[in-house]
């Protein structure tokens, strides 16, 4: 598995550094960076939690993809005509982690598209901060795990449907936007077996399994430095509760869990090769019976409903090459 990291992050590394050299071939850098309030958590049910410190950890992330579009036209309808196929390699890095990416994405109408990737990756401990952790949940203290010797992965398929309402009421003015994708895919972390939850790039209560993710978008595009602004709606969690093993019924964890996100985001041209896009994301988790302070006492806990808080401010530039 080492050999196999190793070799993907070589081979997407060495392919993104040469793609200017090849025929349709395009690339960007996008560099991601959040700060993330701490909420306090309420020992109540459909309540929205207080902020008890406006900091708790920063995130950082640079990603850099390129994009080879093939066209494959399914006829000379105008729906049909521009139908494409694009190959998406990604180097993923965080102070914590390394990922190489790789993903098709087939258009056969402007409107839908179809998308399949996978990807493999480690990570590594500083501090606080989780790369690869794996969790004790009778004593609620984490392992550190060897980045190298323990792997994060996964693969997925995902179908979108998009619509502008300036395809049928033409005019720069007029293009109110909307999208609605739906992923389903399995993840896992090579060190957590047997049910084992810890955390993965930071993520708590992270447990291997098939889980999904449901994205709605609605928002405008006006012609201006301002080119989009709108607010996006993401459900996602485990399709089985048993991915939590003991912890995973509706009265103790609630396994199967859903999580739904709202954020409001506005994206900016900078410049012909520089976009920034700023958004504040609202985002539920689970609440409990019993009072706690931390993520990693939740395992033996007892699921009560949801709780709301303000998870995080984002910002992301990205540069195109």
């Amino acid at each position: 598995m080492k050999k196999i990291l190793c070799t993907a992050v070589a081979l997407c590394a060495a392919f993104l550094l040469t793609a200017q050299e090849k025929e349709n071939w395009t690339y960007n850098l996008a560099t991601d960076f959040a700060l993330d309030p701490e909420g306090k958590r309420v020992p109540e049910t459909a309540h929205f939690s207080n902020i008890k410190d406006p900091y708790e950890c920063v995130e950082f992330r640079l990603r850099f993809s390129g994009e080879r579009v093939l066209k494959t036209p399914l006829g000379e309808h105008f729906l049909l005509k521009d139908a494409n196929f694009k190959i998406i390699p990604v180097l993923e890095m965080t102070p914590i982690s390394v990922r190489p990416i790789l993903s098709g994405e087939f258009t056969p109408v402007p409107f839908l598209t179809f998308s399949a990737g996978a990807s493999i990756g480690t990570g590594w401990n500083i501090g606080n901060l989780g790369g690869m952790r794996l969790l004790d949940t009778e004593k609620h203290e984490y392992r550190d795990l060897t980045p190298f010797k323990n792997f994060y992965y996964d693969f997925w398929g995902q179908g979108a449907f998009q619509f502008d309402f300036a395809a049928v009421f033409p005019g720069e003015w007029n293009h109110v936007q909307m999208l609605a994708t739906y992923k389903a895919g399995y993840s896992a972390v090579t060190g957590f077996r047997n049910c084992g939850i810890g955390k993965w790039m930071g993520t708590e209560n992270f447990a291997n399994g098939w889980q999904y993710d449901a994205t709605l978008f609605l928002g405008y595009a006006p012609p201006l430095i301002l080119f989009r602004a709108g607010v996006f709606a993401e459900f996602w969690g485990h399709y089985n509760d048993d991915d939590y093993g003991k912890y995973g019924a509706d009265s103790e964890m609630n396994g199967d869990f859903m999580y739904v996100s709202i954020y409001p985001t506005l994206q900016f041209h900078l410049t012909k090769k520089d976009d920034l896009s700023v958004l504040a994301e609202f985002s539920s988790r689970r609440a409990f019976y019993e009072e706690h302070t931390a993520y990693k006492e939740e395992p033996g806990l007892h699921y009560k409903g949801y709780e709301w808080y303000f998870m995080r401010i984002a910002a992301r530039w990205v540069h195109f090459f």
